[in-house]
């Protein structure tokens, strides 16, 4: 679901979020990145979650994860047990 690629590196990078299931059997949404998605080598690699997305209607969603405008980082929201659902960032190049 939603599908981005990097600002900075679209030739590098494509994230998107998957749905699967969680230890506790919920569908939950996970972050994960295509590597070299244009290449025939590109690698796939799950990045985190369960991620908080905004609402039931996912599927038109875009706003779930976002890449900072000049650097190849993605920042998202992670679902916490206790509420507080904090803001997370991943940095591709480290």
């Amino acid at each position: 679901m939603g599908p981005q690629f990097s600002k900075h590196s679209p030739e590098k990078y494509l994230a998107f979020l998957a749905q699967e299931k969680s230890k506790s059997e919920n569908e939950d949404w996970y972050l994960w990145a295509l590597i070299k998605p244009f290449s025939m080598g590109s690698t796939l690699k799950k990045i985190d979650g369960p991620v908080k997305i905004r609402d039931d209607d996912s599927a038109l969603n875009d706003l779930n994860f976002s890449w900072h405008p000049d650097k190849d980082i993605i920042f998202y929201i992670k679902e916490s047990d206790d509420g507080t659902d904090p803001i997370f960032y991943y940095n591709m190049d480290s």
